[in-house]
């Protein structure tokens, strides 16, 4: 396939996708419309109390549970087109524009009360779980009472703008409004919801039992409705106990049914719920369907955690027994591990109480004290390594008294048996919290005497010339910077002689590279016979190059330095054939003398030097130039 042809393809599929996604928006949104107009109608035509005074306004409790679950995008058109339907057949008189204003703010309103509901339950936790806890329950009835006020607040203005309502009206409107979807928000909200998660936690009835429930609740029914008998409270131990039996969507069910008949009842004039007031008569009625509804998923809510938390204790009491066997299993196994790790590890440990007394020890620690393990128990440290004690015991008492672990000391030391040789101990200590007291603290002992050894053998190695056993560069940068801050504090003057054998490649070509080794190092052993003063020092500064750092000397010491250098070669008698200044080995030098203050630096010193050298090569070589900088 081509790349036009991949992309036309791709193209196509597109297409496709954007098709099937808008043919599924568009019979969504027409669905949702549909419903809410037949809902709408619904409250309107059979939901009512005298003089069209809607009891629950179903499309409020529809809208909450289409926003929660298919968001703002694929929900709010439906709603619009629904509300425009409706206002058109109710109110054909009303301008275009009046009905489209209209449109808009109740359905700005049907849709900021479920934005409401929803973004405060969402704070607190997925609405998944919005039944399972009182306390979010208890915010989704608070945000039943905000959002209808909001949507009431904007519906009830609109029409009073549009002049299908007087400003004598507005405020029983805006609580009829407000009413009807607070109810319709209790009582199909959680049913709508709960549908969607029909699993309720340990449903223990069975249909027979909710057959049962729905005959006693039609039966109840009769005697209100039939009989005008006052026993409308008597639903709620039914609901109480489908609660507890039944699980929360049955139970929610219950009180839908018992509405669907208390509603239309009390909208013909029928049931203890008609009064000769129609507010009142509309108030009884939402306030028993709302106390039935509340009560119903608190309760559900509470139910919920309760077997939440029984679960949880049943499951923790069944394997409580299982965790103290296996705590003790382990115990066993630990102490086990640990005297089987004492016996047999490499290191020395041990173990000592408030007293300072050993508790335990093993062989390698009684080794090194050069006793049995017998002889530490119950003996304290002073008893035991007197030689040693007066160091041992602040560290056990700073850690029983601060509880926090002392690492990685060293302790060196000479024996008995080898006084000659220095032997060296890492040891750290750790505390031992028993009850939550520090009572004891445990140590561990390594003899590291090799590793010592071997380090301070590395660390010479690595700053000194493996051919002339001179010191190298790196060690002179460290010893350099100290002596020049001392200079520099006390105002001493401060010399370098940097220093090169004349021809010296000729030397090796001459007399071959190891004549030439040896060359450097007589080089390298007579110039150690100069720097015999504390804080000289003698530097193998590269090839055939070499350093003499000569703190505290000023220029007429430097220059005696360097005069006996030369001296000493020329006694020496190193022959060199191939050199054009004499039969001999001879050096060239640059000496630099200097007093350090803050703006000098060794590096420029350095330089200076380096200049001063090829100065003596240039005048012919065999020869010394001295450089004073002054501050």
């Amino acid at each position: 396939m081509s790349h036009l042809s991949f992309l036309r393809a791709i193209k196509r599929s597109d297409n496709r996708s954007f098709l099937k996604t808008s043919v599924k928006w568009i019979v969504l949104n027409l669905t949702i419309a549909i419903i809410y107009h037949m809902s709408a109608k619904l409250s309107v035509d059979f939901a009512t109390l005298p003089n069209k005074i809607s009891a629950v306004w179903l499309p409020s409790g529809l809208t909450t549970a289409w926003l929660a679950w298919f968001g703002i995008g694929r929900t709010v058109p439906g709603i619009f087109l629904g509300v425009m339907v409706g206002l058109v057949m109710d109110l054909p008189s009303l301008s275009g524009l009046s009905l489209l204003f209209l449109g808009v703010m109740i359905t700005l309103g049907d849709s900021l009360q479920p934005i409401v509901i929803i973004s405060a339950i969402r704070r607190i936790g997925p609405l998944s779980s919005l039944f399972n806890h009182v306390h979010s329950v208890t915010i989704f009835i608070l945000m039943t009472l905000v959002g209808p006020a909001l949507s009431a607040t904007l519906g009830v203005t609109a029409l009073a703008i549009v002049q299908t309502s007087t400003r004598e009206q507005y405020g029983i409107s805006w609580i009829t409004w407000c009413l009807a979807s607070t109810l319709a928000n209790l009582l199909f909200t959680p049913l709508l919801l709960l549908w969607r998660q029909r699993s309720p936690l340990n449903v223990k009835s069975n249909w027979i039992e909710r057959g049962i429930l729905i005959g006693l609740i039609l039966g109840l029914s009769g005697l209100m409705f039939g009989l005008n008998s006052p026993v409308e409270y008597m639903f709620l131990p039914l609901l109480i106990w489908s609660a507890f039996r039944s699980g929360s969507f049955f139970t929610t069910s219950l009180i839908a049914l018992i509405s669907m008949i208390a509603i239309p009842m009390t909208a013909k004039g029928i049931g203890p719920f008609t009064t000769r007031s129609v507010n009142e008569s509309l108030l009884l009625l939402q306030s028993f369907i709302a106390i039935c509804s509340v009560t119903n998923i608190l309760l559900i809510a509470a139910i919920h955690e309760r077997k939440v938390a029984e679960l949880a204790l049943e499951r923790t009491m069944a394997s409580l027994e299982q965790q103290v066997e296996i705590r003790t299993s382990e115990l066993q196994e630990s102490k086990s591990i640990l005297d089987s790790f004492f016996a047999s590890a490499p290191l020395g440990l041990g173990i000592i109480n408030d007293d300072l007394q050993y508790v335990q020890v093993n062989h390698r620690l009684a080794d090194f004290d050069g006793r049995s393990i017998v002889d530490h128990l119950g003996q304290t440290i002073q008893q035991v390594s007197p030689d040693w004690a007066a160091s041992l015991i602040p560290m056990y008492e700073q850690v029983l008294l601060t509880g926090q672990p002392i690492l990685n000391q060293e302790e060196t030391r000479t024996t008995l048996d080898q006084p000659e040789l220095p032997r060296t101990w890492l040891m750290s200590y750790f505390p031992i919290v028993t009850h939550d007291l520090i009572s004891k603290v445990g140590f561990i002992v390594m003899e590291i005497s090799d590793r010592k050894r071997l380090e301070q053998q590395l660390k010479r190695q690595a700053r000194q010339d493996p051919l002339t056993s001179l010191s190298n560069r790196l060690h002179f940068k460290e010893v350099s910077e100290s002596e020049w801050r001392r200079c520099q504090r006390s105002g001493q003057p401060f010399s370098i002689i940097l220093m090169d054998i004349d021809y010296f490649k000729r030397y090796n070509d001459t007399y071959g590279h190891l004549a030439g080794d040896a060359c450097l190092v007589q080089v390298a052993s007579l110039l150690k016979t100069v720097g015999a003063r504390s804080g000289d020092l003698v530097v193998r500064f590269g090839g055939e190059e070499f350093l003499v750092m000569l703190p505290g000397t000023d220029a007429i010491g430097a220059q005696h330095v360097a005069d006996v250098i030369r001296q000493r070669l020329k006694d020496a008698q190193i022959p060199h054939s191939g050199s054009e200044v004499g039969a001999d080995v001879t050096l060239s030098m640059g000496v630099v003398i200097c007093v350090p203050d803050g703006t000098l630096q060794m590096d420029e010193v350095i330089q200076k030097a380096d200049e001063a050298l090829y100065e003596s090569k240039r005048l012919g070589r065999d020869r010394m130039t001295i450089v004073t900088i002054e501050s």
